[in-house]
Parts: structure tokens; C-alpha cells; sequence
């Protein structure tokens, strides 16, 4: 039964009133819910006198309806109007039985004490409810299975019961809160449906006095088939006849449904074929030269059908052509150059490694070593080269089938001799010992030794024995050292000491060192 709006309650306020002496707290109005067809009560808030008289009635001045009156030690008296619908209790509290929705009013109750002429007044604001009887849940869409991102509306439907509040619950969980959801008094908007939104749909209905729910709907939201996509165990080298790969379909949506084709016909029937879960698992063990693809999945439900991507197999070759070349094939400089070494290869899958002189090359600086897989190249930089550079190098290129080693590899390095051309005049026995030297340089330095007017040559160092007979005053010894660019030369003067120093000063070409030795004896 529909009705017109309540009354708007007012907040509770306690107002002074001073009449003629007499102090009269007057509260402001207290609301009431009562059942249709039920009793309700009018409970007095405070306790009761010794002396007193109660009056219960309804409207305003001038036209006031007593319904009940009650005096200390006396019975009560009752409007015949109200004659057993009503009952004053001992608390003073009234019962009204059998109330309808003509009771719906303001009720006065006027306490006074005639020892004190005191005097409390309370208002009471009577509702009346029915007890509510179970809606009906119904929907726009009457298939259970809907569609994820689609517009649905459920209505909770009261049957013009009076309502002051609706609630709608999924698998007994209220849901009115979520994102996509809009409650509108008795009907749900979904905006759109997802696909967490498959349940059991209730509804209720409730008023100040009652409560009750709904029947249930079983709803499925399928999603339609999406995102389709073909993974494999295994990225790697594939080899005919003995190894095995996994493909496994994935796809967005409900109750999906699979099958596979190969180069876009139906896959076979072959025992090296398996299928499994749901048929979203292909298993082929082993492969053969014919699975290289393309392998496809059709993911499919009652909304729609969707294809995978292409899966292609890399199956394997063997390792072949390995190339091992220098980026500098010149001369290098030991301590300051860098050399990049470069091995290339054919095959699948190839891994790299790399030797010096039969050991491998350690993974740390100067040595830095670098590969990439298409085309299959492995670089190997020195930086800076040392002597020990010298050695040959060799690359190895492997994969599962096969390997192989390259060509050797010899870097021609070139240093320089340490410090300058060393000129030395040693006494043994009746000899001297003439020595020149530079050594340490690759290739070895050019020294050349001249005494007497006559030159020696030899690489690093040269020497020579004379006796003191061919040792006159003031002969020369000089050492001239060259290497590639780089010369140095010293030379010693030697004869008899003739005064206390004695010094004899070596002089060198291009660069200078002065060199101090004692006279001979």
C-alpha cells in the first residue's frame, strides 16, 4: 500500500516554562514504530509520584480526544471510543492493540503532581508498518548466462509493500558498494557486468519493524574468448627425434574451449601427439624434421572463437665455418694498444668459448668477452694487450650436435727494451770485459759496440774480451742502442786517473744521461 511522506521529526529540545509559579518541562516529540494489526506502547519515561494524575490524548487546542485518564488510587477511565483497544498499565505506559494506519498521529502525555503543581510533558509520533512479505528478484535478462560487458538491471520487487530499505547481496555478501554497481532503490544497474560478478543474487526489503528477503537467482557471466596465446616450454635448439616441447594455450574467458592445427589443418592424429587439460596442453615427443610449424590454438565458448598466435620450432644444425680474425693485423704496442678478436660460425644455438695457448681465457679484465646469436659472433677485446699476449689464440664454437675450433691466432706485439743502452767495463784477470747491452725489447734492439775504431753489432747485447796491451790513454768504448724509432747511445772514456776526482763524463745521443765512472787501474 503506497502512502504519503512522514512527518519530518524534530530534534529533541527541552524548553523552560514558567506559568503562573509552576515549573513545567515540556520534551519535545519521541517516535514510535508499530506493527499493523499489532499493539504498541507509549512508555512513560519517568518514574511515578506518590501523587499524580495521567492524561493521554491527541490533537490540539480546542480540539483535544482524551483517550486515557489515570489518578493516583483510582481506576482508570477510557475514552468509549478507544473502549478495549487501549490499557493503561501500572508505569503509567499506554497500550494500543490492533493499531492501522488511522492511529498514525501525535499522542500527548501530560504527567502532574498536584503536591508539587509540577507538571511533564511528552509527545509521541506514532508510525505504522506492515510486516513485510518476501520480494521477488527478477531480472531484465531471463538467460542465467549473460555476457561480461553488458548492461543488466535486477529489481527487487516489493509487490507496493512499504519499504524504507533495499539490499542486494551476491553469494550472501552485500555488493551495493562496489565500483561498477549502482543501487537505485529497488533496482541494481551492473555497468557493465564483469566476470567476478557470476553468483547467487539475493535481494531484501526492510521498514522500521521488519525484514525479509527475496528468492535467489543463479547468474554465470561468461566472458567472451580473448587474448589468445600459444607458450612453449622451451625457446631453445629443438633435435629431430629426441627431444620433446610443451605448447600450452592460455586464453581470457569462460568455459573455454581448445583444438590445435598445424600449417592451418587440423593436427593430425599421430601418437607422437598428446593432448591434456582440456586439450590446452600439446605435448610432442619427439619432434620430427616436419614440426618446425606453424603450430595454432582455437580457443573457443558459446559467445565467441578466437585463434592464437603462429608457434614455429628452431630445429637444430650443426656447428660449421669457424672463422677466427684480428681487427688490427699490424704491429701492436704491448701496454697500450687494444686488439678485438672476432670468432664467427654457422650453426644453431652456438655457445662460444675461447683459449690462450690451449688454456681458456680467464672471464676478468683486460680480457672482455662479448657474444651475440644471429649471426652467431663472439668477440674477444684486449685491453690493454700484454706480452704475454703473444701466445695463439683459439676460439671454440658448440652447440648440442656438434663443436669446433678455429684457426690460431698469433698477435704481433711489439715493446720497447726497459731504461737506456748500458755501457760496462769489468776487469777478469788479465782481461777486460767490454760489454754493451739493451735488452728486453720485442723485436730485440739493435746494439752496436765500438772500440778501437771498430764496430760489433748484435741484438740485445754484445761483449768482448781484451787484454790490457790494447788499452791505451784516452781510447773511446760506445755502445749505440736503436729500437724501431727509439735510439740511445753511451760511451766511456777511460785512461789513467790523473787527479783526485777523475771524473769521466759519458754523453748519450738524442736522449742524455751522464754517466760517472773511476779511472782504469
Amino acid at each position: 500500500m503506497e502512502r504519503a511522506p512522514r512527518r519530518p521529526v524534530i530534534l529533541p529540545i527541552i524548553i523552560l516554562l514558567v506559568v503562573s509559579g509552576i515549573l513545567a518541562p515540556v520534551i519535545s516529540m519521541e517516535t514510535v514504530n508499530g506493527v499493523l494489526g499489532h499493539s504498541v506502547y507509549f512508555v512513560v519515561p519517568v518514574p511515578l509520584s506518590s501523587q499524580y494524575r495521567i492524561d493521554w490524548n491527541f490533537g490540539h487546542t480546542g480540539q483535544v480526544t482524551v483517550i486515557a485518564k489515570l489518578k493516583s488510587g483510582s481506576l482508570p477511565q477510557y475514552n468509549p471510543l478507544y473502549n478495549g483497544r487501549c490499557e493503561l498499565l501500572e508505569n503509567g505506559t499506554l497500550k494500543l492493540n490492533d493499531i492501522s494506519y488511522a492511529d498514525e498521529r501525535t499522542y500527548k502525555l501530560k504527567l502532574f503532581n498536584p503536591e508539587t503543581f509540577t507538571s511533564y510533558v511528552q509527545r509521541y509520533e506514532l508510525n505504522v508498518y506492515p510486516l513485510l512479505s518476501p520480494p521477488v528478484l527478477n531480472s531484465n535478462v531471463t538467460n542465467s548466462r549473460l555476457v561480461s560487458g553488458t548492461h543488466v538491471a535486477l529489481q527487487c520487487d516489493a509487490g507496493g509493500q512499504i519499504v524504507t530499505t533495499y539490499a542486494f547481496y551476491r553469494d550472501q555478501k552485500t555488493i551495493c558498494s562496489e565500483p561498477h554497481v549502482t543501487c537505485r532503490g529497488s533496482f541494481l544497474d551492473f555497468k557493465p557486468l564483469s566476470e567476478n560478478d557470476s553468483g547467487i543474487y539475493t535481494c531484501s526489503i526492510q521498514n522500521p519493524v521488519s525484514t525479509n528477503t527475496s528468492n535467489s537467482l543463479n547468474r554465470t557471466v561468461y566472458v567472451p574468448v580473448s587474448i589468445v596465446t600459444v607458450t612453449s616450454n622451451t625457446s631453445g635448439l629443438l633435435w629431430p627425434g629426441r627431444d620433446s616441447v610443451s605448447l600450452r594455450c592460455l586464453a581470457r574467458g569462460t568455459n573455454v574451449s581448445y583444438s590445435w592445427s598445424l600449417e592451418g589443418v587440423p593436427l593430425p592424429q599421430n601418437p607422437q601427439y598428446y593432448l591434456s587439460q582440456n586439450n590446452s596442453t600439446l605435448i610432442i615427443n619427439p619432434v620430427s624434421k616436419n614440426d618446425n610449424g606453424p603450430f595454432t590454438c582455437t580457443a573457443s565458448n558459446w559467445v565467441n572463437k578466437e585463434n592464437s598466435n603462429k608457434v614455429t620450432f628452431n630445429l637444430a644444425s650443426p656447428v660449421s665455418l669457424v672463422s677466427l680474425s684480428n681487427n688490427k693485423p699490424k704491429v701492436v704496442w704491448a701496454g697500450k694498444d687494444s686488439v678485438t678478436l672476432r670468432c664467427s660460425a654457422q650453426g644453431s644455438a652456438i655457445t662460444f668459448s675461447w683459449s690462450l695457448n690451449g688454456k681458456p681465457v680467464p672471464p676478468n679484465p683486460p680480457y672482455y668477452i662479448t657474444q651475440r646469436d644471429f649471426p652467431p659472433i663472439s668477440t674477444l677485446t684486449i685491453r690493454p694487450v700484454s706480452r704475454n699476449d703473444t701466445l695463439p689464440f683459439t676460439c671454440t664454437a658448440s652447440n648440442y650436435l656438434s663443436s669446433e675450433s678455429s684457426n690460431e691466432l698469433h698477435l704481433s706485439l711489439n715493446w720497447h727494451p726497459e731504461g737506456y743502452t748500458a755501457c760496462t767495463v769489468e776487469p777478469h784477470d788479465s782481461m777486460y770485459q767490454l760489454h754493451c747491452s739493451w735488452p728486453g725489447g720485442q723485436p730485440a734492439a739493435n746494439v752496436t759496440m765500438i772500440f778501437n775504431n771498430i764496430a760489433e753489432t748484435g741484438q740485445n747485447e754484445v761483449a768482448k774480451n781484451v787484454s790490457v796491451s790494447e788499452i791505451t790513454k784516452k781510447l773511446n768504448l760506445t755502445c749505440n742502442g736503436a729500437h724501431l724509432k727509439k735510439k740511445f747511445s753511451c760511451t766511456i772514456i777511460y785512461g789513467l786517473p790523473r787527479d783526485k776526482n777523475n771524473g769521466i763524463t759519458a754523453e748519450m745521443d738524442g736522449e742524455t744521461a751522464n754517466l760517472k765512472t773511476g779511472a782504469l787501474p
